[in-house]
Formats: structure tokens, C-alpha cells, sequence
């Protein structure tokens, strides 16, 4: 067996503090920056989040239009608010996970409930 050392040790603790420092509730966080209203044009910028992804992107929206990835023009149907800074949507993104995770182990618990009831 390969030996540890007291370094390699350490890092691995400080890994599992961070995973447990991990399992904590945020508040929602709701975008702060409206699209423009009907007919009044113009072109607002800001950050997006994707679920499903785990990323933040930068991103635009006008009365009628969105697009992420783009600050210069909106390629998509449909107005959408954005959050102001990255931060605020990294914020976002992190409590939309949690309870996306917190669904998928309450479903775990149903499940192993269920199963303790079998023989």
C-alpha cells in the first residue's frame, strides 16, 4: 500500500471540509434586471444561468429577444430578466441546485423507506 504523507493527508481533509461546508440551504435569488418594456428598445445586459450545465454566462435581452453568450444582440425569441452581476447569478444557480439535489435525495429516502418496509 502507498504511503501518505502528512501533506497529502491535510489536502484531503480540507477537501472533505469543503464537501461538507457544502451541504447548506441559500436563499433564492431572483433576477434584478428587468428586459426593457414594450416598445421602449434598447438593449439590456447582464448574466444567465443554465441548470443543467452549472455554468453562468453573460448575457442580453430587449423587449422581445434574449440571447446568452452575446452582450451585443439578442438571437432568441422571448424577452428574459437577468441578474447583474455574475456573482448574483452564481448565487442563483447554486440554490436552483440545491433543492434540484435536495428533490433527487428525497426520492432516495422515499425509496429506502420503502424498501425497509419490504422482507
Amino acid at each position: 500500500m502507498p504511503r501518505v504523507t502528512k501533506a497529502e493527508q491535510a489536502e484531503a481533509l480540507a477537501r472533505e471540509a469543503l464537501i461538507a461546508q457544502a451541504l447548506r440551504w441559500t436563499a433564492p435569488l431572483a433576477p434584478d434586471v428587468p428586459p426593457p418594456a414594450n416598445g421602449e428598445g434598447g438593449l439590456k445586459t447582464g448574466y444567465m444561468y443554465n441548470v443543467y450545465s452549472a455554468v453562468v454566462e453573460v448575457a442580453c435581452s430587449t423587449s422581445i429577444s434574449h440571447a446568452v453568450g452575446s452582450t451585443t444582440k439578442a438571437t432568441v425569441q422571448r424577452p428574459r430578466a437577468l441578474y447583474s452581476t455574475r456573482e448574483r447569478a452564481l448565487r442563483a444557480l447554486r440554490a436552483e441546485l440545491e433543492r434540484d439535489c435536495a428533490k433527487r435525495l428525497a426520492a432516495v429516502d422515499s425509496a429506502i423507506a420503502e424498501a425497509a418496509q419490504r422482507p
